[in-house]
């Protein structure tokens, strides 16, 4: 496996949508008070991170694969911990623009869903990598997605119940 290309490297299949994962619900539970219930989210994401490292370890899968899930995992969750101490979020004041921004997060998020499932993705992105690498990517996708599409959703329910 070449690990120094985008395409060989699985930055655009695990390790950056783990990231973005990952970090999306560290700052929203942040902004919006749930603060204490982080660390039991970030517990259970590390259970998921090494009963998936095991069963790819298993697998005898290429080693570079177990290290990018974990260090993908891993590594946000500890910045994500270091970022929040030292950032204060403030409650965002709603307008129609940051209701407009809203619905295109939400459109944002159904097309992270879809994305890995294009031709083009699968033939410049997925088509060299085994069968775990596919499958992962598609569950990190469509978490990352149904995570904004569920945020941004909470979060306008919300402001139509402020107004």
């Amino acid at each position: 496996m070449n690990y120094y290309t985008v395409q060989g490297s699985c930055l655009l299949s695990i390790l950056i949508p783990l990231g973005l994962l990952v970090e999306e619900y560290a700052i929203w539970l942040k902004v919006n008070g749930w603060k204490k219930y982080k660390w039991k989210v970030d517990v259970f994401s590390c259970i998921i991170g090494v009963i998936t490292i095991y069963y790819l370890i298993n697998r005898k899968v290429d080693p570079y694969l177990p290290f990018i899930t974990g260090t993908g995992i891993v590594t946000p969750i500890i910045q994500g911990n270091f970022i929040i101490k030292r950032w204060e979020v403030q409650k965002e004041q709603y307008n129609n623009l940051e209701i407009i921004l809203k619905y295109i997060g939400i459109m944002i998020g159904i097309g992270t869903i879809i994305l890995p499932h294009t031709n083009i993705f699968y033939q410049n992105v997925l088509s060299r990598y085994v069968k775990e690498v596919v499958v992962m990517c598609y569950v990190i996708y469509a978490l990352f997605g149904m995570e904004q599409v569920i945020f941004r959703m909470i979060d306008i329910y919300r402001n139509k119940s402020k107004i």
